[in-house]
């Protein structure tokens, strides 16, 4: 799935603010990402967030946007207690 958006920029927008103006985006009481287009995030599911190509971690959510700016969210499947075998 993948979905683009154009938010308008504003003077003082944060990364966070430009996620909800979406409609994709629900964030839960801690303050992270809880679900992306209506996919929950967690039980598997874990989201990498892209700021401008880079990764970043989502305690930096609250940061201003800069104009021109991209906001990238990547959903996939996490291999949590998997045990890497050497082929």
């Amino acid at each position: 799935m993948n979905f683009t958006n154009f938010i308008p920029f504003f003077p003082g927008i944060t990364i966070r603010q430009a996620l909800l103006s979406t409609g994709l985006v629900d964030f839960g009481p801690a303050g992270f990402i809880r679900n992306v287009a209506g996919i929950p995030i967690g039980d598997g599911v874990e989201v990498l967030l892209r700021y401008n190509g880079r990764v970043i971690p989502q305690t930096l959510l609250n940061l201003p946007a800069e104009p021109g700016s991209i906001i990238g969210l990547e959903l996939f499947y996490s291999l949590t207690g998997a045990i890497p075998v050497p082929l």
